[in-house]
């Protein structure tokens, strides 16, 4: 379940008025489905295109992000770990001098980035034949 200042943020502004207050809303992850939010009834509340952002996960978005937060996207995780880096302050650090973190209200999941995030770092370090970072790296260096 997402709250509902998560969707009101990522909602376009002309769609907000359909946000229903005491209803519940989950985030479709099914990668097919056009869906991007939906209620308890599991009525698909919200599309895809409703939304201010791209959900990484779903078929043929232009715009793959790995960290809401900062803007960041699975391309530009993937070229610094080819540039040597894997922990998530310098990877973000090298586009954004002030990385922020507000993931309860910037991610569409409402929490943090670090499971996708460290999945990036992980296959592009497989790619380059390097020995991916281990759940105890992760927990120590995390996000935010």
């Amino acid at each position: 379940m997402v709250t509902i200042p998560l969707v009101e943020n990522l909602i376009k502004t002309e769609k907000r008025s359909q946000i229903v207050k005491d209803d519940k809303y989950f985030l479709c992850m099914d990668s097919d489905c056009p869906a991007s939010y939906f209620n308890i009834k599991g009525v698909p509340v919200f599309r895809v295109e409703d939304l201010k952002v791209t959900l990484w996960y779903k078929k043929g978005v232009s715009k793959q992000i790995a960290c809401y937060c900062n803007n960041i996207t699975f391309e530009q995780v993937r070229e610094q770990v080819k540039a040597g880096k894997k922990i998530w302050k310098e990877i973000v650090g090298a586009y954004r001098p002030m990385p922020m973190c507000n993931c309860a209200k910037l991610n569409p999941i409402g929490s943090c980035c670090t499971p996708v995030f460290y999945e990036i770092v992980n296959e592009e370090l497989n790619k380059l034949g390097k020995e991916p970072v281990s759940q105890e790296f992760i927990d120590k260096f995390g996000c935010c």
